[in-house]
């Protein structure tokens, strides 16, 4: 968070350094979101069935974090006066960099493990750990055993993706400054929130990719949770980058820089 928090600093020049304080704000959105996107998704299955058991915070969800982060600084840049995706747009690489590293302490701690294989780069992880526990459990292995099965290192292979999604950003970010140049495609080439977007869309499609290969309690049905969400995200996306076409073509001013701070 604080690598996160230190590249938005950066991102973050003239009139939108209003907005860094927003993002230490943000964080306490991120938590929430994290333990409260489990009990929220388990809404409709109560409903449906009758049978509702008693919520569980314990779970921290991915997807939960980064959707509290967001709306949150989407709620606090409104508050600030920013309008717009420009904060959004700002945010974009940090996203990838929190589930870079934030996945790395996953690969550490062994949770969020892959599918059993016998890939070269798979890993083993040793008792006391949730692969390990999981395939004990299973009756898989023995809890004698001196390690797990070998199984994907989907941690890394998410890690990786939040790199991609940052150099998604940077290259978009680019092309955006360089169409900016050009007097035709100034309007289509500043449009904000594009590379929030390309950050959504790149982590959505990325991450239904990588549950194909999750080998713990996330994939014990098909579409997982998170493919399913992504899919949400995906169509949330274009429908608001759609609403933001119809905006920009009536000229909507992106920056009130008079507005009172909340």
């Amino acid at each position: 968070m604080a690598l996160a928090w230190a590249w938005f600093w950066r991102r973050t020049p003239g009139d939108l350094r209003r907005l860094r304080p927003c993002v230490i704000v943000a964080l306490g959105g991120a938590a929430l979101g994290a333990v409260m996107l489990g009990p929220l998704l388990g809404i409709p299955a109560c409903l449906a069935t009758g049978r509702c058991s008693a919520p569980s915070f314990q779970q921290i969800t991915a997807y939960g974090a980064l959707a509290g982060l967001c709306a949150g600084l989407a709620l606090l840049d409104r508050l600030r006066g920013v309008r717009g995706g420009r904060a959004l747009d700002a945010l974009a690489p940090c996203l990838g960099l929190l589930v870079c590293v934030a996945r790395m302490g996953c690969f550490v701690a062994g949770c969020d493990f892959g599918a059993p294989t016998q890939v070269p780069w798979a890993v083993r992880y040793p008792p006391g750990t949730p692969a390990f526990g999981w395939h004990r459990d299973a009756g898989w292995i023995a809890a004698s055993a001196p390690s797990s099965l070998s199984v994907h290192p989907t941690q890394l292979y998410e890690a990786a993706l939040g790199l991609v999604v940052c150099g998604v950003v940077l290259a978009a970010e680019h092309a955006r400054r360089a169409r900016a140049l050009v007097p035709d495609a100034r309007a289509a080439g500043g449009r904000s929130g594009t590379l929030f977007a390309a950050a959504a869309v790149t982590y959505a499609v990325g991450r239904a990719a990588i549950d194909l290969v999750r080998g713990d309690g996330a994939a014990t049905t098909w579409p997982t949770t998170a493919q399913c969400l992504g899919v949400v995200l995906v169509a949330g996306v274009v429908l608001w980058m759609t609403g933001r076409q119809g905006q920009g073509r009536r000229n909507t001013p992106e920056l009130d820089i008079d507005a009172p701070c909340s």
